[in-house]
């Protein structure tokens, strides 16, 4: 069986989990239109490269991945605007710092309508208060998804699978409540009862994953291992497995989703997505 791997993150809040929605972004800071922000530290044997967008999607690549490809996902809630307002406050001239030392980094931002570029250093006198607080917030975020983890089977409840949805695009949401959950079922299965999987979102949080309509069977979601770090962050493995060599799936279509109760953490969760072929022989 063949598999392969992407990672999508959902840095949705804290232990609070305070503005968790089912939305994907938040919104933007009034106060600054910009569109992306990238920070880029170390040098090619060690190194760490973030983006981020105004829409919270972002990538980050670092040598510690050891040449796989860079993690991908979604900054929301509270973070998003955190990051929206250290964006705002940042000089409007760009800025390099005097001297040079190892600890260099370049900071780049987006920003109406212009690409804007600071290089700092962690050994410069009279660095901007405002892009040390940038750098740190970003520096920080990358560090906690580069967190070793161990496994944690308790952390996660499969609530249903199938595949059969009304829901035909491709999608992943968060709800933190159960009108969220109440709206998601009736478009998942509109025209009947309603039924609510239990969830106490006291203490959890629902993740719904659908793979959108696909053109025959042997398509499937289903959950593999949950990961969880010192830091709070969560990994949860998401294992999509479609047909492969000798397979003979009939041609109905089918729309494969997963709907998980995850335990709410300290951290974010990271969405860990893993690809499998299946090979049914000759």
């Amino acid at each position: 069986m063949m598999r392969s791997v992407s990672m999508t993150i959902l840095a949705v809040c804290a232990l609070t989990w305070v503005g968790c929605a089912s939305q994907t972004t938040a919104p933007e800071d009034e106060s600054s239109s910009w569109n992306w922000v990238r920070l880029h530290e170390g040098d090619t044997d060690s190194y760490s490269d973030l983006s981020i967008g105004a829409n919270g999607e972002f990538a980050l690549d670092s040598s510690s991945r050891g040449g796989e490809s860079p993690a991908r996902g979604l900054l929301a809630g509270e973070r998003l605007e955190t990051l929206a307002r250290l964006i705002g406050d940042l000089p409007l001239e760009t800025y390099s710092a005097q001297g040079s030392c190892e600890d260099e980094y370049v900071l780049s931002v987006t920003r109406d309508g212009s690409l804007r570029t600071y290089r700092g250093s962690d050994c410069a006198e009279g660095t901007p208060a405002s892009l040390a607080s940038l750098r740190d917030f970003l520096a920080g975020f990358a560090a906690e998804i580069d967190e070793p983890q161990r496994l944690d089977a308790g952390a996660v409840r499969v609530l249903a699978s199938g595949s059969t949805s009304a829901i035909r695009t491709a999608r992943e949401v968060v709800l933190d409540d159960r009108d969220e959950l109440f709206a998601l079922i009736r478009e998942h299965r509109p025209g009947g009862i309603v039924a609510l999987p239990p969830v106490d979102f006291r203490n959890e949080v629902v993740v719904a994953i659908f793979a959108g309509e696909k053109q025959s069977d042997g398509y499937s979601l289903s959950h593999g291992a949950t990961l969880s770090g010192d830091n709070g962050w969560l990994t949860v493995q998401i294992i999509s497995t479609e047909p492969g060599r000798g397979c003979e799936p009939a041609s109905t279509k089918t729309q494969p989703f997963l709907l998980l109760a995850v335990a709410r953490t300290e951290g974010g969760m990271v969405l860990d997505h893993i690809s499998e072929v299946e090979d049914c022989g000759f």
